[in-house]
């Protein structure tokens, strides 16, 4: 049996107000009317408002409620895995440029990488969070996810097709954590995911096939948007 998971992230944001501006809305339309070809089963959002805003173009045109997932929040990603840039007088992303991410470039093959004295303990904290999460959101779709074999299988009835909608600094959590790759691996070689990005992964519940990332941050959808 093989099932599909799509994330994908919120439209372009006003983050005072966690909101969509009049560009995240219109992108998050065309990525509604782009997703409502998907047979979808469920829909799920990080109870953040800009990605519920987003959720909602997808889930309205598919007549599905949206699932919160506290878990998903990018507020909790920002105090785990934001550090303090000197050069920006202030705290951003770890896999932004600078310190951090070239020693996790450095450090990319080790699987306890957060350990480095230059990563605050919040870091190892944030990586633990999101895979145990991970796990328990799979087990709650009646999936087990075997990290040290890194493969899946199904323990009852699976929905088909998935959506979650969320967060950049969140979403590279969660695909280093799905696709049990190195996190300090995964931010040296894919980009950031772009407003309504879309990577969609194919998961073949045999427990014995590695997960596959189908597309990664397409944003083909919104071509057209101005």
């Amino acid at each position: 049996m093989i099932i599909d998971i799509y994330f994908i992230r919120h439209g372009d944001p006003n983050y005072e107000f966690d909101c969509l501006t009049d560009l995240g809305k219109r992108q998050a339309n065309k990525t509604g009317e782009y997703l409502s070809n998907i047979p979808f089963d469920v829909v799920y959002a990080s109870s953040l408002g800009r990605a519920m805003e987003t959720a909602s173009y997808t889930a309205k045109r598919l007549k599905l409620p949206i699932i919160k997932l506290d878990w998903a929040r990018e507020d909790k990603a920002w105090e785990e895995i934001s550090m303090y840039y000197e050069s920006r007088k202030g705290n951003s992303w770890i896999f932004k440029e600078g310190p951090y991410l070239q020693r996790m470039k450095e450090l990319q093959d080790d699987p306890l990488w957060y350990k480095d004295s230059l990563f605050s303990p919040s870091v190892e904290q944030g990586i633990k969070r999101v895979n145990k999460a991970l796990v328990e959101w799979l087990l709650s779709l009646n999936i087990v996810h075997d990290r040290e074999k890194h493969t899946f299988k199904a323990i009852g009835d699976v929905k088909k097709n998935i959506a979650l909608f969320a967060h950049g600094g969140f979403g590279s959590l969660f695909v280093s954590a799905i696709t049990d790759m190195n996190y300090a691996y995964y931010v040296n070689h894919y980009h950031e995911h772009d407003c309504c990005g879309i990577t969609h992964f194919r998961i073949c519940l045999d427990d014995k096939t590695p997960i596959e990332i189908v597309d990664y941050n397409s944003i083909e959808h919104l071509k057209d948007i101005e």
